[in-house]
């Protein structure tokens, strides 16, 4: 006995004739459309959640850093008020018990980049002559008042750094200058008389 049969397959189609049929049914690309919609819709909740918290740390460091510059006002206020008061005790100090005065503070160690605390003497303007001698007569023959900016003279009188510690290279430049002739000091001091 013979068996006979016939099997039907199929033509054979290559693997790119595959790829350019058209799917025969949608919910493959409602899958990717759904997919690529939450993606999208994660992204921009992640997105928002990061910016707020960026906004809150921007915030958090402006307010420290807002805090520390107030209370180091306040710390260089109370050392200008320890200062007058020093000053205002009776007859001006000698140059000797400032410089000893302003090194017991230890500034430059409490208050990094601290540069100096001076005391400005006002000078009327019919006493200029009076003071240059004085302070020459302090050990500074070569001391005249010095311009401290582009300001025309005060027409009542002069102000001159005579105090000014520490005492270094920096220091001395500004010694014997005349601060109302720049507007910034100009303009605190006379606030401050």
């Amino acid at each position: 006995m013979a068996l006979c049969g016939c099997f039907v397959t199929p033509p054979r189609t290559s693997p790119a004739a595959d790829f350019a049929r058209p799917l025969r049914s949608p919910w493959p690309w409602v899958g990717f459309c759904l997919g690529l919609a939450l993606t999208g819709l994660v992204w921009a909740v992640v997105y928002r959640a990061d910016q707020t918290r960026v906004r809150g740390l921007e915030a958090a460091k402006t307010a420290h850093m807002a805090k520390q510059l107030e209370d180091r006002v306040k710390d260089l206020a109370q050392v200008l008020q320890g200062a007058a008061g020093y000053l205002g005790r009776g007859p001006l100090p000698s140059r000797a018990e400032w410089r000893d005065y302003v090194a017991w503070l230890e500034l430059p160690a409490t208050y990094p980049g601290f540069q100096g605390l001076s005391f400005v003497e006002w000078i009327p303007g019919a006493e200029l002559a009076a003071h240059v001698w004085r302070l020459r007569g302090e050990g500074f023959p070569d001391y005249a008042l010095v311009p401290g900016g582009s300001l025309p003279p005060d027409p009542e009188g002069f102000s001159s750094i005579v105090y000014l510690e520490p005492w270094d290279a920096r220091n001395q430049r500004a010694f014997g200058r005349d601060m109302l002739r720049e507007p910034l000091r100009r303009e605190a001091m006379l606030r401050a008389r």
